[in-house]
Order: structure tokens, then C-alpha cells, then sequence
């Protein structure tokens, strides 16, 4: 759905992307009641696990599917997901989901909780396939950052850091192909 500024001269194209804009609007109730349906089942499904590692990804998935729209409820699952890994020593399980958790806190706009979320991650001990999307967790992190402060001042030193924190993630990119 695009158009030029000359195309909205045209009456006939104006009326045309005027629809077409209204049919999308009116599909998004569709949309919206799709994913509550699949939310449903997901939470049914949950209700009816006893298995440690699918409870984990059931509440990960529910997590991931509340993430663009209802932030307080991403929070909530994402950290029973956590709770559940805890509770069960699955560290590896637990980082993943502390990340996913930094990241939707960063979407939300929480970004202190954000920082504080990947600042508990004892990252000196991390395998390298954790490694990487910490790093990228971490140019996530600056990057919504810098778009959410205007003040021009600090933008220099959050670049900084968010390009060191991209320069590192390239670089465990690399490790992990070999």
C-alpha cells in the first residue's frame, strides 16, 4: 500500500487506496481474534502438560505471541518460563528465556529493567551459541535506546557502545561457523 503525491491528485486512485487501506483496517479484528484463538490453545495445552521442557516452550511461545501487543503479559509468561527452568536446573533454558525477556522489556520501553535483565546474565560463562544473542540482546538494548532518548549528547557514547557490542557479535558469529 503505497502512493505517490502526485497519485493523490487522482480521485480515482484516492478512492482506490482509501479502500484498500479501510479493508485492512477491518481485517485486523480478524487478525486479533486469530491470535487470541491460538492463545487459547496454547494456555490449553499448557494446562495439560506435565513435561519440565514443554511447559518451558509453551510459556515461551505465549511470551513470543504477546510480545507486540500486550507487554505486561509477555512479562508474566516469559518469567514463569523462567521460574520453570529454574526450578528445574535448566540453565541453558534460563539464559534463552532471560534474553527473550531483555528483549521484550527493550520493546516495552522498560529499559532499565532491560539492562538489569542482561546484566545478571554471567556472560564470562556462556556457550557460544548463548554468546551471540547476548551480544545481539545487547545492540538491541542501545539501539531501541537511542531512539527512545532524543538527547544528542548522550546518542555518540550509546553508539559506541551498541557498535563494540555489534563488533563482538560478528565476531562470535565467526566462532560458531567454525
Amino acid at each position: 500500500l503505497s502512493c505517490s503525491k502526485n497519485e493523490l491528485l487522482h480521485t480515482e486512485r484516492t478512492e482506490q487506496l482509501i479502500d484498500e487501506l479501510l479493508e485492512k483496517l477491518d481485517s485486523t479484528e480478524f487478525y486479533i481474534e486469530k491470535r487470541e484463538k491460538e492463545l487459547v490453545d496454547i494456555k490449553s495445552k499448557l494446562n495439560d502438560s506435565f513435561d519440565v521442557k514443554e511447559r518451558f516452550h509453551l510459556h515461551q511461545k505465549i511470551a513470543n505471541k504477546y510480545s507486540s501487543y500486550k507487554t505486561d503479559s509477555a512479562i508474566t509468561h516469559i518469567e514463569k518460563a523462567i521460574r520453570v527452568a529454574e526450578q528445574n536446573g535448566l540453565d541453558s533454558l534460563k539464559i534463552h528465556a532471560k534474553l527473550n525477556l531483555s528483549a521484550i522489556l527493550s520493546n516495552g520501553g522498560f529499559y532499565v529493567e532491560a539492562k538489569e535483565t542482561l546484566e545478571e546474565i554471567p556472560h564470562n560463562y556462556l556457550q557460544k551459541t548463548h554468546l551471540a544473542d547476548y551480544y545481539m540482546s545487547w545492540i538491541h538494548f542501545y539501539h531501541g535506546l537511542y531512539f527512545h532518548y532524543p538527547d544528542a549528547s548522550v546518542h555518540s557514547a550509546m553508539f559506541a557502545v551498541q557498535r563494540e557490542y555489534e563488533i563482538r557479535f560478528s565476531l562470535k558469529k565467526e566462532e560458531n561457523k567454525n
